[in-house]
């Protein structure tokens, strides 16, 4: 999914491969379960709700916004959160892995298993249930 300027809402999407590129607007993707999840974008709020496979990926860049990452109640993964002017919040305990800081988190889920990268210039990152 490309889009210029607008709104990207999503629900129950399966697959190989999700990938969304917005220059400006919001992303909010419900029930997703795709094995690789791929978004930019230069300004907006991303959302992303799912169940992801321990041998997926997700990788999330924005230059502006805030994430939003619902991983559900025990998720197993693997972290990498970076983030320039914004801070990072966990409802999950991460066992760090080297690297982090206020403004860089990298650590372990539960078990580990899906590996997510998330890096926003200006913005908040936010791992939730």
């Amino acid at each position: 999914v490309k889009v210029v300027s607008g709104e990207i809402f999503g629900n129950q999407i399966s697959g190989a491969l999700l990938e969304v590129k917005s220059v400006s607007g919001d992303v909010n993707l419900r029930n997703i379960t795709s094995k690789r999840v791929r978004i930019s974008s230069m300004s907006g709020e991303v959302d992303l709700q799912g169940a992801f496979p321990r041998d997926g990926s997700i990788a999330i860049n924005l230059q502006s916004g805030d994430v939003s990452l619902r991983l559900g109640s025990t998720p197993d993964c693997d972290v990498s959160i970076g983030t320039f002017s914004g801070s990072i919040h966990s409802a999950f305990a991460v066992t760090r892995l080297g690297g982090s800081g206020p403004s860089r988190l990298s650590g372990r889920i539960g078990k580990g298993g899906t590996d997510i990268a998330i890096n926003s210039f200006s913005g908040d990152v936010r791992l939730q249930k």
